[in-house]
């Protein structure tokens, strides 16, 4: 097939394109051409801003998609302006969407919900009632987060006429080029020797569902070449979710690392290593329709997965963002060394 992808350089859309080109279909992206990442000669691309994109009909019109993958439509304005610049142009189109438009994750963040929502979440679950889950009376207007809503993403596209629409809503992605870094904070402070990793006894019994990223991008690609996926929301993930406690276990167990997991209550823990989310939430999805209705499954196991992200994580630059105080966890450490939990 002729499929045209919005975006498709970053973490998770590079994986995907490389399965579409493995299924043989013809690729084209559109992106603003800021990216270090090498495509093969067979992938045409059209360089553009996303926020402009019905500037570019005339070129996807001389393009023909069969489908459209948009990778990045985070607000409803990028949904209402996918469907009109592809109104004519395809009938057919794929968007990439989140588990936090799930009403447990409105209930974990503190913006809705009395009591923990049932796990694990299917398709059907409740979703969020309240909308803007990221902005706060403090966010400025051109804030990333301001209008990031997936759930009217959904919504807008879902309900358009005219339209066949495939929802891919994706758990947490780890892997090779992940810009969220994730278990970076524990690998790091096995390979600095530390004694012990100290986590908030409410975050190590957090289980949300990973997946790694090369398996994500078989099931997106999957479900661009389906016909059979059209009018659904998938759920993608991987059937097993470890809680935080034993991620660190397995990670620990593949780099070797023989220190102690020390578990304190949060009241015991500086801001910078309490845990925020609601007590009890979990984000555990059940992935069981889009594998009994596509045939998903997993391509890499999970121990080459892991390999793959750790290599990756060692070589990657340290990020900005992440801070880490080890005098002050030697702190809490003596403090605590009997209030504590030491596993």
């Amino acid at each position: 097939m002729r499929v045209l992808v919005i975006g498709g350089t970053g973490f998770v859309g590079y994986e995907v394109v490389k399965h579409l080109l493995d299924m043989g279909h013809d690729v084209t992206l559109f992106h603003r051409g800021n990216t270090n990442v090498e495509f093969p000669s067979c992938v045409r691309h059209i360089f553009g801003d996303r926020k402009k994109i019905l500037d570019y009909q005339c070129e996807f019109r001389r393009i023909q998609p069969d489908v459209v993958l948009d990778t990045i439509p985070y607000t409803q304005n990028d949904a209402s302006s996918l469907l009109d610049a592809f109104a004519g142009v395809t009938r057919r189109i794929v968007a990439l969407s989140s588990g936090d438009v799930y009403r447990s994750y409105g209930y974990l963040i503190g913006i809705e919900g009395s009591q923990p929502a049932p796990m694990p979440l299917a398709e059907d679950s409740p979703v969020r009632t309240k909308l803007f889950p990221y902005r706060r009376e403090s966010t400025p207007k051109d804030d990333w987060c301001y209008d990031y809503d997936k759930l009217l993403v959904e919504e807008t596209l879902l309900t358009a006429a005219g339209f066949q629409t495939t929802i891919l809503r994706l758990p947490a992605v780890y892997g090779p080029r992940d810009e969220q870094y994730r278990f970076y904070e524990f690998l790091k402070r096995m390979d600095d020797n530390r004694s012990a990793i100290i986590l908030s006894q409410t975050r190590a019994a957090f289980r949300w569902t990973h997946s790694y990223v090369g398996d994500v991008g078989h099931a997106v690609a999957l479900a661009v070449s389906e016909e059979r996926s059209v009018n659904r929301a998938y759920n993608v993930g991987a059937p097993q979710t470890p809680s935080i406690y034993e991620w660190v276990t397995i990670i620990a167990q593949e780099v070797g690392w023989n220190g102690q997991i020390v578990l304190l209550t949060n009241e015991e823990l500086p801001p910078q290593l309490k845990w925020n989310g609601a007590t009890g939430q979990h984000l555990v999805v059940d992935s069981s329709l889009i594998r009994s209705e596509l045939g998903f499954s997993e391509i890499t196991s999970f121990s080459k997965g892991l390999s793959a992200t750790i290599e990756w994580l060692r070589k990657a630059p340290q990020p900005t963002t992440v801070k880490y105080d080890y005098e002050l966890e030697d702190h809490l450490l003596a403090t605590y060394k009997c209030g504590g939990t030491a596993t």
